[in-house]
């Protein structure tokens, strides 16, 4: 039931977003309407269950310092028990509002895309959740969709280990309220950004 580099991913892909269509001009910020941030987790070794955050944050600024947030609050599973035990008691919104993904890029690298054209990038990320940060990897596509909008997607699912956060109680906790034989702490995100300047 994890999902925190699913952020990551996100964020990645913020940042590939804004160097891609790298000019001059300012810097670039997410469209959220058009955006999202899922990941699908594992109960019972085979029952898969889709979850997404409703609402994401992000930019690219100039000199090339990328961020991405996901408001924890806004988790959507499609049932309102495991919204609430997840927000609660695995992200614990109330003292950590939002998982969030930064990272530095070299914007002048991706000055020369052409509308249309993608390229595929790895980027390296420092993913927080519960005030804990993790440095990530991951694979985005980056696409110029026009002159002022690039879309950032993720090249294949990123696998997060909620252990790595140091989530791994929670997520014994949760299966216990579930009463669940068992719950994977390990899921898998995926993003699909759309950036505009």
């Amino acid at each position: 039931m994890f999902k925190p580099r699913a952020l990551l991913i996100a964020i990645l892909g913020s940042l590939v977003a804004v160097s891609a269509c790298s000019q001059p001009s300012g810097s670039w910020m997410l469209n959220a309407d058009h955006s999202s941030l899922s990941f699908v987790s594992v109960k019972n070794e085979s029952v898969l269950e889709a979850s997404h955050f409703a609402t994401l944050t992000g930019s690219v600024s100039e000199d090339g310092n990328a961020h991405v947030a996901a408001q924890t609050e806004t988790l959507e599973s499609w049932v309102d028990v495991r919204n609430e035990r997840m927000v609660e008691h695995f992200f614990q919104s109330a003292q950590h509002p939002q998982l969030s993904v930064d990272t530095q890029i070299d914007l002048a690298a991706y000055e020369d895309m052409e509308i249309g054209e993608t390229r595929r990038a790895e980027l390296t990320l420092t993913v927080t959740i519960v005030s804990t940060p993790r440095t990530v990897y991951g694979d985005v596509f980056v696409t110029r969709a026009g002159t002022d909008t690039v879309i950032i997607a993720t090249a294949e699912p990123v696998m997060v280990d909620a252990r790595d956060f140091g989530l791994g109680n929670a997520v014994e906790l949760l299966e216990s309220l579930a009463g669940l034989d068992s719950v994977s702490p390990v899921a898998a995100v995926s993003v699909f950004l759309v950036y505009e300047r």
